[in-house]
């Protein structure tokens, strides 16, 4: 090895030869050579992982589709809904994923991201999940070219959307439901989600996994608001 000698002169060590037959000084300096070469190893090793970006998405209701509500079925024509895009706060409005540390200290992760743009991918999931809950594909993102006077208009702004110092992921929304005449505000409400279980910090496939789940459960009740409001028209 080329190495060897360059320790020689750095470590010079007594005897004739040393660094070139196996006694105890030649030992010393190969047991110093491996710490060197095991050191630069590990370390080039920890930097790789540690600078690997992993992405994730929230997703809509999985595993086993819920039935649609009371009041979706075939004989109440099914409602069209368009969701308007969802409104984030501006700490939330980031490729990072963020949790808080305190109250008033927030930590965003920066090699664990967000697959997409947080505000679509909570938009997407809301109208996937509203066309399980009500049973029908009558249910699409605010479009200009799909717009429909006919149509129920869901506005959603989040306050609040991340896991708190005990694990406990909190979710705070604000929505409105507007009827098919886009003046007609049906409903106003404010909705406050918290996990029962906490996560482990830094266990972002739980993260998003838990985050998921409470945006199916304002899902189901924006679903229910909107089957009792299109019953009550229908009568």
């Amino acid at each position: 090895m080329m190495i060897l000698p360059h320790l020689c002169r750095l470590f010079p060590v007594p005897g004739p030869r040393s660094c070139f037959f196996p006694g105890r000084s030649g030992l010393l300096l190969a047991g110093l050579l491996a710490m060197v070469l095991s050191g630069c190893t590990a370390a080039g090793g920890a930097a790789g992982d540690d600078s690997t970006t992993r992405l994730y998405l929230l997703t809509p209701l999985t595993d086993k589709p819920p039935a649609p509500l009371p009041g979706s079925g075939a004989a109440v024509p099914a409602p069209l809904v368009e969701v308007a895009p969802i409104v984030l706060p501006g700490y939330l409005n980031r490729p990072q994923m963020v949790s808080r540390d305190g109250e008033h200290q927030l930590h965003a992760s920066e090699f664990n991201q967000w697959g997409e743009n947080l505000a679509d991918n909570l938009t997407r999931v809301v109208t996937e999940n509203l066309a399980e809950l009500l049973g029908h594909g009558g249910v699409y993102a605010q479009s200009p070219q799909i717009a429909s006077r006919s149509a129920f208009r869901l506005l959603i702004q989040v306050a609040r959307f991340e896991p708190g110092p005990t694990g406990n992921i909190t979710l705070v929304a604000r929505w409105r439901l507007y009827g098919p005449d886009s003046s007609d505000l049906l409903e106003v409400r404010r909705t406050v989600l918290e996990s029962a279980t906490p996560i482990t910090a830094g266990d972002y496939p739980a993260m998003a996994a838990a985050m998921s789940r409470q945006l199916a459960d304002l899902s189901g009740q924006v679903a229910t608001a909107i089957v009792r409001h299109h019953s009550q028209r229908r009568h």
